[in-house]
């Protein structure tokens, strides 16, 4: 498992609770945004600056993304992708986009 990170609107507070997590778990991290995002230094992440668009970040997300990945964004529509290539989707908060892909749990 992999988790991405839609960096284009990532809270600047959770950002230490994530590295702390990622380094914890080992967990191999991806954020992705349109212009530089920093959570951290660790050898557990990569960094990915996209060209500038609507939806460039969530197109490269998409395209890297395998069964079971995770995601943390707050962009429903990128969420709902998400879960129809069977990964798993979660808001900032830590909820889980649910199956019918329009709600949270």
């Amino acid at each position: 498992m992999k988790l991405f990170i839609d960096g284009d609107a990532f809270p600047n507070l959770l950002k230490p609770i994530v590295l702390r997590a990622i380094e914890k778990q080992k967990i191999d991290t991806i954020v992705i945004a349109n212009k530089k995002i920093n959570i951290g230094s660790s050898n557990y992440i990569k960094y990915i600056i996209v060209d500038l668009g609507a939806d460039e970040a969530d197109d490269k997300i998409v395209e890297m993304l395998e069964e079971n990945d995770l995601v943390i964004t707050a962009d429903i529509p990128l969420a709902d992708r998400t879960i129809a290539k069977n990964g798993h989707a979660i808001d900032h908060r830590g909820a889980m986009y649910t199956q019918d892909r329009k709600s949270v749990v």
